[in-house]
């Protein structure tokens, strides 16, 4: 199952705290419908420093962090999901990602099994 897990405190600490999560869940439900990844609405992905954060997740497949996200980028995270569904377990395949979106990988974690390969 391929999960698009999105921060719901981005931008902490401001008075627009969680209106980002909100927003980008409904515009992603909107542009996958039926055929991309589930969408998980998470506490905090670390990415406080550069927010809004958002993270691709999968067995079996790195999970990726994304940072500095806006409602604007919906399109290119729609064609990010539906690449990374697509794409193998190797962390080479990370030129799924849009060009614009590869700038803001912020994090990438290995699953166990994946460590070495």
């Amino acid at each position: 199952m391929h999960t698009i897990a999105i921060c719901r405190t981005c931008p902490r600490d401001t008075p627009q705290s969680g209106t980002f999560g909100l927003e980008l869940r409904a515009e992603l439900r909107t542009r996958l419908a039926d055929d991309g990844p589930s969408i998980m609405m998470v506490q905090c992905l670390g990415s406080c420093r550069k927010p809004c954060g958002v993270a691709f997740d999968a067995p079996n497949k790195a999970r990726i962090r994304l940072s500095d996200i806006a409602v604007q980028d919906a399109g290119l995270l729609t064609q990010a999901a539906r690449n990374y569904v697509h794409f193998g377990t190797a962390l080479s395949s990370l030129n799924v990602f849009p060009m614009a979106l590869r700038s803001r990988i912020s994090a990438i974690a290995p699953k166990h099994a994946m460590v070495g390969k």
